[in-house]
């Protein structure tokens, strides 16, 4: 039956005990774009991460893959994590978790590292793909195809599109750019303006009003974001940064949009990057 649930969530519907070896693909594959979207972090948690950059950009991920249905308040929580000093006392609990063995500080019960991601695989991704599964179920186009052939267009685990909705793929790209520009750092006060401009697409306008000036203007925030050779406490404090201002906004920004962004099926596409600025 492991194989049932393994081709269920590759995109294939199983029909009958003996549809193996020709079933036809979903007939709604935004759903099953989504599962695989969220079986995705699921597997990349399991996995560990290399770097407290990789937890910030996986956490990033999850606001588009979810459909912005984590809470917004744990990504303030998950923020506090990063607040750790590595040379005072290691890393916080759940960012050592997190880690790959040997990125951590301390030392770690394996079997505790793996209930916590348990936990929050089931306490904070399962929710949200409930409640994502919820409020795409309505807006889910269902396709019939004249020959019944799964090899289309509509192929679920071939769509480009998170969730099939090209403008949350679009909202993806602007918030990877803005994080990732973030942590190599901007080049000077001209650059930090345009950055606002690409985080007003990446938080849909949830960015406070004021938050470009204030990185201008306050001298140890803009000597944090223009730093050309940044100390590993700058990288740290960039990485704080983006975890406390822009993942909550990213997530605000995503949930406002959820409704708003229609479906295109476009097997075939190979999603463009968009230009770091």
């Amino acid at each position: 039956m492991s194989a049932d649930i393994d081709g269920i969530l590759d995109g294939i519907v199983i029909d009958g005990p003996d549809a193996a070896d020709s079933v036809p693909g979903s007939r709604r594959p935004a759903l099953i774009k989504l599962t695989t979207d969220i079986e995705s972090l699921v597997d990349d948690l399991e996995t560990g991460f290399n770097s407290r950059a990789s937890i910030l950009r996986w956490a990033r991920s999850s606001i588009t893959k979810t459909l912005g249905e984590v809470p917004t308040s744990w990504y303030g929580e998950l923020s506090a994590q990063f607040r750790g000093v590595r040379d005072r006392d290691g890393e916080r609990v759940l960012l050592e978790a997190l880690l790959v063995e040997n990125q951590r500080t301390i030392d770690l019960d394996q079997d505790a590292v793996d209930e916590l991601k348990r936990r929050i695989a089931i306490e904070v991704l399962e929710p949200a793909f409930h409640s994502a599964f919820r409020s795409l179920r309505n807006d889910a186009t269902e396709y019939v195809d004249s020959d019944g052939s799964s090899e289309t267009e509509h192929d679920a685990h071939k769509q480009s599109f998170i969730a099939m909705r090209p403008y949350l793929s679009e909202t993806d790209c602007y918030q990877r750019v803005a994080v990732g520009t973030l942590l190599d750092g901007l080049d000077d006060a001209g650059e930090i303006r345009r950055w606002g401009a690409v985080l007003e697409h990446a938080t849909h306008g949830e960015i406070p009003q004021r938050f470009v000036k204030g990185c201008l203007c306050e001298p140890s925030t803009r000597s944090l974001l223009t730093e050309s050779d940044p100390t590993v406490a700058q990288e740290r404090a960039r990485e704080l940064f983006a975890a406390h201002h822009l993942l909550p906004a990213f997530n605000r920004g995503v949930r406002d949009l959820r409704s708003r962004s229609k479906e295109e099926a476009d097997a075939e596409y190979e999603q463009k990057e968009v230009p770091s600025i």
